[in-house]
């Protein structure tokens, strides 16, 4: 297939500019680099015209960070999307299918083309030795090459004439499903063919050889796949033997690996990525150009990146690939790193630089000024003193849609009340981010019903792919090869309740290790109390920490202490890298797990219940875990995935401005929110 991607990105200067190309590399390049009869040339032109690509869509990350070392691409351009595979369809194809197997068996099949690469001669020479074992084996092995005759004559040498078939190319190699004993994969090098996928979705017990990081990164320590240690004949006849000798007739398994690859969320995978990357349509050249709708994201500050924070960037990010005009206005601080970032990807940022809080009026004038010269069509507010500030900044300055959005269930202290009971006729619109924040400010009368709309957080799960590579690496950097890993992140502050956690942690195992990042207040209290506890040890404190994504792929479980939630984005960020979790049963975090099916609930503020449910997820054998990693990244892209959810911001937002042509200093009186909740 890469004849066909030089060829397109040779051609690219001639295509019209707005076209976006994306090209799909199916196979490891430092593999076809060494592998075959390929012309010197070909490494010079993945390196000159892979760059031309605007995207290139790999199967797994090791195909990605291979690419990458061999190509000079940019890391930015390069995406691991999964293969889409019609799951359901072939299962229902194979239950209803007979088997085209005779004889006792055990039935070996192999599919894919007769080329050297596929390693089918290594495949008859351990199946040779394999029947030595098990004389009544047979193999069918479909597909057509140029190695086909090679292969019979192969197959003739090693007496293997009765029991090896070599069936040709088979429109549907599903159709010998439901007899086979088990699949094999004999590859020297491999993407992740679309063979060993259908298999798998069938239920087929995989044997295979380590043909790529990806394929070993899919069928390492899983449940009915087993992998041979090296690439040669000997070891796949060992391991042919070990696999055969362990199952039973007709066994199948669920293969929970396969879910990234059932048909409806890998599509969705494939159009989120390309929401996210194609600009908008430009308007007809005979058009006048419609003005780009203008919205201003106002927050307290981005000096400290929390959930809330991270929203409003992710948010504003989403919206400028959108379409949209973005900006962000900082009451305070100067936002460093993250307002680096929002100004690389096209979003204005303006700091108010507000010294005193709410009472400086210089923030107020700027802000006037501001609107007045910016015109944006909607401010959006999140966090209490935004808000407060854009409620009562448009009184001064007349604004077309102006709403705000609550980020905690915890509804403060009584000035808190007071800021937003007296302003809570200033809105369009409030959201909050999950049901138990909606509940807590409604119930506290710090709301009005006909305003009120449930939005959820969303996370960018085709971001979050799981990384084996990264999680091997950090772990023996880190000297936590042999234990039980447990990762939290948030602000080091009471809402947290680390001390629950530390004690927790003082009644589990030597092997249960944490590590903690976030920065706060806390800090030197909780490190006493886990010196205090003799837990020092096990326990790392990071400080902040920008990539706590690195520690979630190390990781072998999340656990969430707090009080209470609002929607935690740690706790979202955790469930799309397939990480099994532990929080405590409080508003908030109820929306994000099931309970027994995506994580483990533990009442608030107890010791002995937190730390009952983590030794419970360290008992559960590790593919238990793993499915229940996947269950849980399912749900988060089903319910809370970026694209999802800024589709409804959109929403929102559009409705809103048709019902509201002109500017004006307090809203009009428009139909109640529908059931003050937008499906999660």
């Amino acid at each position: 297939m890469f004849h066909l991607n030089f060829l397109v990105l040779l051609l690219r200067p001639l295509f019209p500019r707005p076209v976006q190309v994306f090209v799909r590399q199916n196979g490891t390049v430092s593999a076809s680099l060494s592998f075959g009869d390929l012309p010197a040339y070909t490494r010079l032109l993945y390196r000159l015209l892979y760059r031309r690509a605007d995207r290139i869509l790999c199967q797994s990350n090791a195909m990605a960070t291979d690419l990458i070392l061999h190509t000079g691409v940019l890391p930015k351009r390069v995406s691991v999307l999964p293969n889409p595979v019609d799951v359901e369809q072939i299962r229902s194809s194979v239950r209803q299918g007979n088997s085209l197997f005779a004889g006792p068996g055990p039935h070996l099949l192999a599919v894919g083309r007769l080329s050297p690469e596929k390693g089918f001669d290594l495949l008859l020479r351990a199946f040779a030795t394999l029947r030595l074992h098990l004389p009544t084996a047979d193999l069918v092995i479909a597909g057509t090459g140029p190695e086909e005759s090679p292969l019979k004559k192969l197959s003739r040498a090693l007496n293997l004439e009765p029991a090896v078939l070599f069936a040709g190319y088979i429109p549907d190699p599903s159709d010998y499903f439901p007899g086979a004993t088990a699949f094999v994969l004999p590859s020297r090098h491999e993407g992740l063919p679309n063979a060993l996928l259908e298999a798998a979705s069938a239920g087929l017990p995989i044997i295979a050889l380590p043909a790529s990081g990806g394929l070993t990164d899919l069928l390492a320590d899983q449940p009915g796949a087993w992998l041979a240690p090296e690439i040669c004949a000997e070891s796949l006849a060992a391991t042919l033997l070990i696999a055969l000798q362990q199952l039973s007739p007709n066994q199948r398994f669920d293969h929970h690996f396969m879910a990234p690859f059932q048909l409806q969320r890998a599509v969705g995978a494939y159009e989120e990525l390309i929401d996210a990357v194609l600009p908008t349509p430009l308007p007809n050249a005979n058009s006048t150009p419609l003005p780009l709708k203008h919205i201003a994201l106002v927050i307290p500050s981005l000096d400290r990146i929390a959930g809330a924070e991270q929203q409003t960037i992710l948010l504003a990010a989403g919206l400028q690939q959108r379409g949209w005009r973005v900006s962000v206005v900082a009451l305070s601080g100067q936002a460093g790193p993250a307002a680096d970032s929002l100004t690389a990807q096209g979003v204005q940022f303006l700091t108010l630089g507000m010294r005193k809080g709410l009472v400086d009026p210089r923030g107020w004038i700027r802000f006037h000024r501001w609107i007045k010269h910016e015109k944006p069509d909607i401010v959006h507010a999140h966090l209490p003193h935004a808000a407060w500030f854009a409620r009562w900044s448009r009184l001064a300055s007349p604004l077309r849609v102006q709403l705000d959005t609550l980020h905690s269930s915890s509804t403060g202290s009584l000035g808190r009340h007071l800021g937003y009971r007296l302003s809570n006729w200033l809105p369009d619109r409030v959201t909050a981010v999950s049901q138990a924040v909606a509940d807590s400010h409604r119930a506290a009368r710090m709301v009005l019903q006909r305003t009120l709309v449930v939005l959820p957080n969303g996370v960018e799960v085709h971001t979050h792919q799981i990384d084996a590579a990264s999680r091997s690496a950090l772990r023996r950097e880190a000297g936590l090869e042999d234990v039980f890993l447990w990762f939290a992140a948030g602000r080091l502050e009471s809402v947290k309740d680390y001390p629950t956690l530390l004690s927790a942690m003082h009644r589990l195992p030597e092997s249960a290790h944490l590590v903690i990042a976030g920065a706060g207040p806390l800090e030197a209290e909780l490190r006493r109390m886990a010196q205090q506890l003799g837990v020092d040890h096990r326990i790392r404190f990071l400080g902040f920490e920008p990539n706590v994504r690195r520690w979630m792929h190390a990781a072998d479980g999340f656990v969430l202490s707090s009080r209470w939630e609002g929607l935690p984005m740690a706790l979202l960020e955790a469930a799309a890298c397939a990480l099994p979790s532990v929080a405590t049963d409080v508003p908030g975090t109820r929306e994000v797990i099931v309970a027994n099916q995506t994580g483990l609930l533990a009442a608030a503020g107890n010791v002995p219940a937190l730390a009952q449910a983590m030794t419970r997820l360290m008992q559960t054998p590790p593919e238990q875990r793993s499915a229940m990693g996947n269950s849980a990244r399912q749900h988060i892209t089903q319910s809370f995935s970026l694209g999802s959810v800024l589709d409804r911001w959109e929403s929102l937002y559009n409705s809103l401005l048709a019902a509201n042509p002109e500017p004006s200093r307090w809203p009009r009186r428009q139909p109640r929110a529908p059931n003050a909740h937008w499906q999660l």
